[in-house]
């Protein structure tokens, strides 16, 4: 295991966090650091300057559940994702005069956000919640949506439930995350957690930016990218400030379906995802995903197929998601 410690946001070895999360990193051997020639960001460098840059990085295995660095961090490291997937989210809590409150919120969120999808509670079985215990949701959800917007590169704060966690994106070989806060010097503005064993390497911000300054193509492909993420935002933002958050849900369960390969006029999701993550991309609650999925259900509009959902009515969900 390896040994680095340090402020916010660092790898560590082992260790209680302040929010009772865990962080667990291993240090890889240079035999087993593999190769950046894979990583989009860094397509456009030559074979020399690349093989300079993996000198430079430090190399991590990540285990699943695993805190890379979390929202308001001031880490400035940038990651590079060589195998394995990440997620990103962001969490909104109670008001800031409540510190207790929001202290609490924060935990709670926390350990919802480290399940992995594949661990969701068997109570949450889709068999059971559509022929059980719906109707109590659907009159009692909260309906809630924040309405500041946090300004930086990313430029949003999550209009989601209180304490709830949304997922900004899922990320995996290739990829690169970290790099705003490289750039701009701020705050972490999200957290990252690896959703299975991962790889990944790391060069500390001052690096990453004199390598920006130095390759004008490195440059343009880094606008591009920050131009894709204010695209994304917008268009999540627009989501965010317009729908309910059931329509969120209906609009994510539009978003995973495909078509029906045996019933062309209908849709299918297989296998369906856990309710704990079609909550984290709808900014919203389980406990709502329960009871929007259930309404359907009972409209005639989704049903349950073993591990799939078959959407039997995809133009009235397209209707109800807005889509």
């Amino acid at each position: 295991m390896g040994t680095e410690t340090g402020g916010p946001g660092r790898l560590a070895d082992s260790g209680e966090r302040p929010d009772g999360m865990t962080e667990r990193a291993a240090d890889l051997r240079p035999s087993q650091s593999g190769t950046l020639k894979g990583n989009t960001l860094l397509g456009s460098l030559s074979a020399d300057v690349l093989a300079q840059v993996e000198t430079q990085c430090r190399w991590r295995h990540l285990s699943t559940n695993d805190v890379v660095f979390d929202q308001d961090d001031s880490s400035r490291d940038v990651f590079f994702i060589v195998s394995g997937r990440l997620r990103i989210l962001v969490f909104r809590g109670p008001a800031e005069d409540d510190p207790a409150q929001e202290k609490e919120a924060k935990v709670k969120a926390g350990d919802r956000a480290l399940k992995s999808p594949s661990a969701s509670d068997k109570s949450l079985d889709l068999d059971s919640e559509l022929d059980t215990g719906l109707e109590r949701h659907s009159t009692q959800d909260s309906e809630a949506e924040a309405q500041s917007i946090k300004a930086g590169l990313v430029a949003f704060e999550a209009l989601v439930d209180e304490g709830a966690p949304m997922t900004l994106t899922e990320l995996g070989a290739g990829d690169t995350f970290g790099e705003l806060s490289a750039i701009d010097g701020r705050m972490r503005s999200a957290r990252a957690v690896a959703l299975e064993q991962t790889e990944v390497a790391i060069l500390d911000g001052e690096s990453f930016v004199r390598l920006v300054q130095g390759h004008g193509d490195l440059a343009l492909a880094l606008l591009r990218r920050v131009a894709g993420y204010l695209r994304a935002s917008n268009r999540r933002m627009y989501s965010l400030s317009t729908l309910t958050a059931k329509q969120r849900v209906y609009a994510q369960i539009a978003r995973l379906a495909e078509v029906n390969p045996h019933r062309r006029s209908e849709w299918i999701i297989d296998p369906l995802p856990s309710h704990v993550d079609i909550a984290f991309w709808a900014g919203t609650k389980r406990e709502t995903v329960a009871a929007a999925i259930g309404w359907l259900a009972r409209e005639g509009i989704v049903a349950r197929q073993h591990r799939a959902l078959l959407v039997r009515d995809p133009d009235r969900l397209k209707a109800l998601a807005h889509v």
